[in-house]
């Protein structure tokens, strides 16, 4: 328990992804990690539709590209948020 509350605070202080697991293999040890950051969805109710705006963060040029996207009402809002996350995973 005491372990994991350090590893906790020290993720927290120095801004690092959370240790998933520790494998020793050897004289090494493996980590997983998770590295992504993804992507963040903000839905917006609009009179007429939807409007959708992503968010991905650049880690390499610490950078933040926003896309907004409009679903009129007429179309269905699963399958065209389904080609929105489609089309950001291609980007990245």
């Amino acid at each position: 328990m005491i372990r994991w509350i350090k590893n906790k605070l020290r993720s927290w202080v120095l801004d690092e992804p959370v240790l998933l697991k520790e494998a020793t293999i050897g004289s090494q040890v493996a980590a997983n990690r998770i590295d992504s950051t993804g992507f963040n969805l903000r839905v917006y109710k609009a009179s007429g539709g939807t409007v959708i705006e992503t968010n991905v963060y650049d880690r390499q040029k610490d950078r933040h590209h926003t896309g907004l996207y409009v679903i009129t009402d007429d179309k269905d809002l699963g399958d065209e948020l389904n080609k929105i996350i489609t089309m950001e995973n291609l980007r990245a």
